[in-house]
C-alpha cells in the first residue's frame, strides 16, 4: 500500500550555494567529555551516521543534481547474554537522486524532486554506519573506552527495502546582506510518497544562516546556521527536534560541525528498532574540485 503524505525533507546541514561539491558528514551521539556534561551519549540507540553526496550546480540550466548517500546506526544492549557488551542493531540505508532549481537569489522560491530507496538490515556489518563504528572502535578507542568495545549479534529478520518519491517546494528570503554579513532564511514543506507509513508524514522546516566575512581576509568566511525541524503524520507520530551548525569556508574546502537536540522522535517506528533521544554531533567537510 502507497502512503501519501506532507513531509518535510531535508539531508544537508548547509543551505544550497551556487557552487558544484562533494559532501561528507559524520554523526554520532558521543562526543566524549562534552557529552558527559550534558548528560547524553552512550553509543547506543541512534549513534553513528555515514553521509556522502554530490551536489552538482548548472548555472547554464538553471536546473541543480544531486547523489546522496546516507546509512545510520541504531543499537541496543543485548541483556540475554552474559556478555556484557553484545548488541542488536538495525542499520538504515538511504540513497537519493534529486533535482532542484535552489539558488541564492533573495525571495526567490524553488522546488526538490527526490526519488528514493531505503534499505534496512540486521544481520551483517556493512562499509555504512555499523562497519564505521565497529573498526574506529577495534583499531582506536578499544583501549581507552573498554565499556564502549561493542559485539554486534545479528537479528534473525528479513530486510526491508522502502522507496520513496519526494516534492519540496521552499522559499529563501534575504533579511541582511552588506560587506560583513549576509542574513538569510530558507523554510519548506514536501511531499513525500512512501511505500511505509512510518516515512510519512506533515512537516515544517526552517533555516537561519548568516554568513560572517571581513573583506581584507580573502580567503575564507564563516557561517552560523540555526534550523528547526517537526514532522508528524497526524496519526502515529511526531518527531521534532533544534539544530545548531558552524562552518569554516576557505577556497574550495569547508569544514563544519554542529548540535542537534531532539525533542520528539518516532521511537515506535517499527524498522528502526532501538532508536533514542540521545544528542547527536555532526562534523563534515564539503569540497569543490577544479573541474567543477
Amino acid at each position: 500500500m502507497l502512503s501519501c503524505c506532507f513531509i518535510c525533507f531535508l539531508q544537508q546541514s548547509f543551505a544550497q550555494t551556487d557552487t558544484s561539491f562533494f559532501e561528507l558528514r559524520v554523526k554520532n551521539d558521543n562526543a566524549g567529555e562534552l557529552s558527559n556534561q550534558l548528560k547524553t551519549g552512550d553509543d547506543l540507540g541512534e549513534t553513528q551516521a555515514l553521509f556522502l553526496a554530490l551536489h552538482y550546480y548548472n548555472p547554464k540550466q538553471q536546473i541543480n543534481y544531486a547523489v546522496k548517500l546516507e546509512s545510520t546506526e541504531f543499537s541496543a544492549l543485548l541483556h540475554r547474554t552474559p556478555e556484557p557488551r553484545d548488541i542488536l542493531f538495525t542499520e538504515l540505508n538511504t540513497l537519493q537522486l534529486t533535482i532542484d532549481n535552489r539558488h541564492t537569489k533573495n525571495n526567490s522560491a524553488f522546488y526538490a524532486v527526490t526519488v528514493g530507496l531505503n534499505y534496512i538490515q540486521n544481520h551483517w556489518v556493512t562499509f555504512g554506519a555499523t562497519g564505521q563504528k565497529y573498526y574506529v572502535h577495534h583499531l582506536l578507542l578499544n583501549t581507552v573506552y573498554t565499556k564502549r568495545y561493542w559485539i554486534y549479534v545479528p537479528a534473525k529478520r528479513e530486510d526491508v527495502f522502502i522507496p520513496f518519491v519526494n516534492f519540496n517546494y521552499g522559499f529563501t528570503h534575504t533579511l541582511l546582506h552588506n560587506r560583513y554579513f549576509k542574513v538569510h532564511t530558507i523554510t519548506n514543506l514536501a511531499l513525500q510518497l512512501s511505500g511505509k507509513s512510518a516515512y510519512a508524514g506533515v512537516g515544517a522546516n526552517t533555516k537561519w544562516e548568516m554568513n560572517c566575512r571581513y573583506p581584507k581576509i580573502k580567503w575564507g568566511s564563516i557561517d552560523f546556521l540555526f534550523e528547526g525541524y517537526y514532522l508528524s503524520n497526524l496519526i502515529e507520530y511526531q518527531t521534532c527536534w533544534l539544530q545548531l551548525n558552524a562552518k569554516l569556508n576557505m577556497k574550495r574546502l569547508s569544514f563544519y560541525t554542529g548540535i542537534n537536540k531532539p525533542i520528539e522522535k518516532n521511537l515506535h517506528n517499527p524498522y528502526t528498532k532501538y532508536d533514542d533521544l540521545d544528542w547527536l554531533f555532526n562534523f563534515g567537510l564539503c569540497y569543490t574540485p577544479k573541474c567543477f
